[in-house]
């Protein structure tokens, strides 16, 4: 594929990257240029021409039928603009930055399916697809029996009849030493910070080794006899194809397979999925045959670093999009179901934004029953509403227990408490400060809540919007408001018999109905 760089006119391509990343560049002499994942971009810069001899005329020269050519297609024409003036247009639809990693692993007893949900993703027995699911998990679990060294047999071994403590080698041996030094601030915490660090090493482990096995055995046709019936009849077909039809079923039988039907519903067209590295081996298999909207990029971290890490690489990929300082980007945790419309929220953002002079950012909240605000970090009530359903926050409370003076200092709105949902919108212009941030942390952990949002809320930049001022316009619908945190597996087995059941996600009914997706669409609930 040839291209072009630069001014129109000027220059040519010599790098293989993207036309809008390229405008710095001076000089250029035409080769093959590299993939670019852009859409429409790769196809709007695609020229078979050789390369001019002479410098054509430059973009103030250039005559009105040629912009009219681009003005019978609108994104062409904006990407197009993009590359002949080299100035960064402004986005309708936000880019999304998704944050995966492992579950969380609660001091609660699990399961062998449970085991299987440290791979990413996981298989959800959700409806139709349930059996399905089952299968794929038992599949895991059988593989990881077969590869496991015999030091990390106690993991499996013990799933059935213990709790997590006994299930991760060396793990009370560590919580006794812990309690012996009496330096620690809640013990529950550093026990979970323990459980986590032994499951990330045994994901580190084993996981790029379960995925090369878990195909291989598709591709030998153990996925194909009595013993799997739901998945031989997936499986059915060609050799050739069975291994791409295996990660296909797996797919759209995952976690993510809901939040990632949930934007594609809303109108959103790229998802950077910021994945951590040990677990890139799951992504690429699941991923790299996947062709529908949104478009999926894989962004590998070295090491993980919490939330804060994941939200600094996610900025660093947007960085490579050519967005406009005030453009807006949408980070989430790719561990939430939700139920309620993201393009209000992102328009009230917008609106906010132009009322501010420094960037801003819009953390996007759920009401739920005040009993249930201990599980989860809550807006107090100094927190001013400062426009239909928008507050301007003063502070988060991570958590407050009812026995103190915490309790009472939430936000309160006819017995319920708005709650961070893990979905999070950012004006673009706020990325150097992010930058510097994560530079100041090193290879260090740290969250985006306890860092970034406190600090925004310091300085009078951080907004939150309601999602229950959706809860009318969602009932036309013939469905109800709802979000759930799945990344426990407490979580995880209350909700499944929820989700679909009782909750009729959107995407379906928008998906399968036309008039309600166009209803949808003048309402400016989707783009």
């Amino acid at each position: 594929m040839d291209g072009f760089t630069g001014r129109f006119g000027l220059i040519t391509a010599k790098s293989g990257v993207c036309p809008a990343e390229s405008c710095a560049m001076l000089f250029a002499n035409a080769i093959p240029t590299g993939l670019d994942l852009l859409p429409i971009t790769r196809s709007t810069c695609a020229s078979s021409a050789p390369s001019p001899t002479n410098a054509s005329p430059t973009l103030n020269k250039v005559n009105t039928p040629l912009l009219f050519l681009y003005l019978h297609n609108r994104d062409i024409y904006i990407y197009a603009l993009v590359i002949l003036t080299c100035e960064k247009m402004k986005r309708d639809v936000p880019p999304v930055g998704m944050f995966i990693g492992g579950w969380g692993m609660r001091l609660s007893s699990i399961t062998k399916a449970a085991l299987t949900k440290v791979f990413l993703p996981m298989p959800i027995q959700l409806g139709g697809r349930a059996k399905i699911a089952e299968e794929l998990q038992r599949a895991v679990y059988e593989t990881l029996v077969e590869i496991v060294e015999e030091k990390d047999l106690s993991v499996l071994e013990g799933l059935d009849s213990f709790g997590i403590l006994e299930t991760i080698p060396h793990t009370c041996e560590a919580v006794m030493k812990i309690i012996e030094t009496g330096e620690y601030e809640n013990i529950e915490r550093e026990v979970e910070l323990l459980i986590k660090q032994r499951i990330e090493e045994f994901q580190r482990r084993y996981s790029n080794h379960l995925v090369a096995e878990l195909e291989h055995k598709a591709i030998e046709g153990v996925f194909s006899t009595d013993a799997y019936p739901a998945l031989r009849r997936q499986l059915a077909g060609g050799v050739d194809e069975i291994a791409p039809r295996f990660w296909s079923i797996w797919r759209e039988t995952s976690l993510l397979a809901e939040p990632l039907s949930m934007l594609r519903a809303s109108g959103i067209k790229e998802v950077h999925a910021i994945v951590a590295d040990d677990l890139s081996g799951w992504f690429n298999a699941i991923y790299s045959g996947y062709d529908d909207t949104p478009r999926i990029v894989g962004v590998f971290e070295r090491k993980r670093r919490d939330t804060g890490g994941a939200l600094a690489n996610a900025f660093k990929a947007f960085g490579k999009l050519g967005l406009d300082e005030d453009d807006t980007v949408v980070l989430m945790s790719g561990d939430i179901w939700f139920n309620f419309f993201l393009r209000p929220a992102v328009e009230m953002h917008r609106r906010m934004q132009k009322r501010v002079s420094e960037p801003i950012c819009t953390v996007i909240l759920y009401p739920i029953l005040e009993k249930d605000a201990y599980r989860f970090g809550v807006i107090d009530a100094s927190s001013r509403m400062v426009d239909d359903g928008l507050y301007q926050i003063k502070r988060f409370i991570e958590k407050p227990k009812p026995t103190t003076p915490q309790w009472d200092e939430k936000l309160v709105i006819r017995g319920r408490a708005l709650i961070n949902t893990g979905i999070t919108i950012y004006s673009y212009g706020i990325h150097e400060e992010i930058e510097a941030i994560d530079r100041s942390y090193g290879d260090h952990k740290w969250r985006e809540a306890d860092v970034v949002l406190t600090r925004l809320a310091d300085e009078g930049r951080l907004f939150g919007y309601n999602t229950g001022i959706q809860e009318d316009e969602i009932r036309r619908f013939g469905t109800s408001l709802y979000w759930a945190d799945i990344g426990t597996i407490d979580a995880y087995i209350r909700e499944i018999t929820n989700w679909g059941v009782n909750i009729i996600p959107l995407y379906q009914i928008i998906e399968k109905d036309r008039g309600m997706e166009e209803y949808a669409r003048e309402k400016g609930l989707i783009w």
